[in-house]
């Protein structure tokens, strides 16, 4: 995803502002293996100002393997502190999801 946003995970398009994980829930749903071919689908949500939460679907073949979710928070790598979102990221973000931010 971020790729084409258009940023890195240490840079959202301010060079200076990166994202941080801030926490991350997961229910182990099913099996799954080394090697397995995992499909995952990822959905993002609930847009803040300076933090989304993502959520992750991993499925193999028709068998759920788990469901996860993250919360990613902007970080002000100069500041050493959260941050709101870089207005270029939130127009890039926006694009992304249709407007839905």
């Amino acid at each position: 995803m971020f790729h084409v946003l258009g940023v890195a995970e240490n840079n959202l398009g301010d060079n200076r502002t990166g994202l941080i994980m801030g926490d991350l829930a997961y229910l182990y749903c099913g099996e799954g293996h080394l090697f397995d071919k995992l499909l995952l689908d990822s959905h993002v949500g609930e847009v803040k100002r300076s933090a989304f939460r993502m959520f992750h679907r991993l499925v193999r073949d028709d068998t759920l393997i788990a469901l996860v979710e993250t919360g990613l928070m902007a970080y002000d790598y100069t500041l050493r502190a959260i941050a709101p979102f870089p207005d270029a990221f939130k127009r890039s973000l926006r694009q992304y999801l249709g407007n839905a931010v």
